[in-house]
């Protein structure tokens, strides 16, 4: 992706964020991985859904700023930039607060098995990862834990990561993350839904991996909602 389209899919999806509230003020961060290998990011304090160009900057792999612009480095891009290392398909990568995703952790439940079609579909089991200071260099390692293995994931006490090849991908992740969360927590938590018959777990398990989603994740989202039955 170029730099100008690049610049335009954050924006869009700093608005898309907001708007939906799944994030608040200055959370969160977005970035795009450009042809050349340089990542665009959002820069530090900047409200996601009022961006312009000048609360992007440009970033190397290393995490060396390539062009400064009117925001400094978030300290957020180490989480970012092992998403990159990690996983040369990844081309974006979301990190939000999910108010509903944020709750059912609290509650001492995750979305490692979440009855539900679209959870499958969008990126199997999500799996929790330890807790890490925000902002400090633990964020990336505890990114590093799952995110080769996994669309999604859950930071533990903080909030959540979801990559994809294009920003829409990472951008739909987040949303249908919140949404099958909302969800489970609608219906008093994965222990109080209805039981997915065990045909039925292995036809949709078989269907999202036809669909592209990691068959290790949708393989592990099988097994967990069939323990739930």
């Amino acid at each position: 992706m170029d730099l100008k389209t690049a610049e335009a899919s954050l924006i869009h999806a700093g608005q898309r964020l907001d708007r939906h509230q799944l994030i608040a003020g200055t959370e969160g961060n977005l970035s795009i991985r450009l042809e050349d290998g340089t990542v665009l990011i959002t820069g530090s304090g900047a409200f996601k859904g009022e961006l312009t160009e000048r609360d992007l900057l440009l970033i190397s792999l290393e995490g060396e700023v390539v062009e400064q612009r009117a925001r400094a480095m978030s300290s957020e891009s180490e989480a970012h930039l092992t998403c990159y290392r990690l996983r040369p398909d990844v081309h974006a990568v979301v990190h939000a607060h999910p108010v509903h995703a944020v709750a059912l952790m609290l509650r001492g439940e995750g979305l490692e098995a979440a009855p539900l079609a679209e959870a499958a579909y969008a990126f199997g089991s999500v799996p929790t990862a330890p807790f890490s200071v925000p902002g400090t260099a633990e964020g990336g390692k505890a990114v590093a834990t799952w995110i080769g293995k996994r669309e999604a994931v859950l930071l533990e006490n903080h909030g959540a990561v979801t990559v994809g090849a294009r920003m829409d991908d990472a951008l739909s992740r987040m949303e249908i993350l919140d949404a099958v969360a909302r969800t489970v927590l609608l219906a008093g938590g994965t222990g109080r839904m209805q039981p997915v018959q065990s045909d039925r777990v292995r036809s949709i398990a078989n269907a999202a991996i036809r669909a592209g989603v990691k068959r290790e994740a949708v393989e592990a989202w099988a097994v967990g909602v069939k323990k739930l039955s």
